[in-house]
């Protein structure tokens, strides 16, 4: 992983002329260039990357590279990167989980990787993995390039981040959602499993049902620091298994009284809409 990659998106920068340049201005040129996949030196993640991201990615020519090359080439504009970062959202004083973003290439990059343009970063998972990620990551792919075209559309969009996608919410109705109790913040009683459409699962059969492309599924994603600091922040994701789409996306930070997961006012909130 590379580490140092703090998610802080300021509204605009002035060029050199007096120009205002805008996300969707400086990422204009995403579909015409190459964009570089960053290998992990992890065996299982990089093995998954390779598949998935010759099935899924589709918005422009992409090659793979090593984390050496990453860092002969992350100064050339020519270039985009897909990579997984160690880093944090403004607010918290310390990196705790990993993220898959999307960046360009540029000189900024001479002052560390939170200086690059950012396309767009998705939590993916606490340092060293749990496993589920793997199964993550073709959806992750689509949900990136999703947001990079609507980002390319709309500077709106693509300042408003991933939250943009909780408009997605209403069209849950008359699916089923798959919950792990790892996911939820709270114990779950018998009255919580009682919802027709949703249902709490192990975490193998929401790995099974995003892996098998289970129609009419969603499940739940949830990425927090095991270790969790008073700054620290919890990520929690409803992501379609047929579709791919990112239905809700929203963070918290991490309480005594809030943990990790979905809470039950969230949980009760999503059962009543999938109904």
């Amino acid at each position: 992983m590379v580490a140092g990659l703090l998610l802080c998106i300021g509204a605009v920068t002035a060029g050199a002329q007096g120009k205002i340049e805008t996300k969707k201005y400086k990422i204009r040129d995403l579909q015409e260039k190459i964009t570089k996949v960053v290998m992990t030196e992890n065996v299982f993640i990089d093995g998954a990357l390779r598949q998935d991201v010759v099935e899924h990615w589709h918005i422009s020519p992409f090659e793979l590279c090593t984390l050496q090359e990453f860092e002969t080439l992350k100064k050339d504009a020519n270039y985009y990167f897909l990579l997984i970062v160690t880093g944090q959202f403004c607010g918290e004083m310390e990196p705790g989980i990993d993220f898959i973003s999307l960046v360009k290439g540029g000189p900024e990059a001479e002052e560390g990787i939170g200086k690059m343009t950012e396309v767009v970063s998705i939590p993916f998972s606490v340092p060293g993995g749990t496993g589920r990620e793997i199964a993550m990551i073709p959806a992750f792919l689509d949900i990136i390039q999703d947001f990079a075209l609507k980002a390319m559309e709309r500077d709106l969009e693509g300042y408003q981040g991933l939250s943009l996608y909780n408009r997605n919410l209403p069209k849950i109705r008359h699916r089923n959602v798959l919950f792990t109790e790892s996911d939820l913040s709270f114990r779950v009683s018998p009255l919580d499993k009682s919802g027709s459409r949703t249902r709490i699962v192990e975490e193998d059969a929401a790995d099974d049902a995003m892996i098998d492309g289970t129609a009419g599924t969603i499940v739940s994603y949830t990425v927090a620091s095991e270790d969790p600091s008073a700054t620290s922040r919890c990520y929690k994701m409803l992501i379609g298994t047929d579709d791919h789409t990112l239905y809700y996306f929203k963070r918290h930070r991490i309480t005594g009284k809030t943990g990790r997961g979905f809470t039950a006012k969230e949980f009760k909130s999503i059962s009543r809409q999938a109904q």
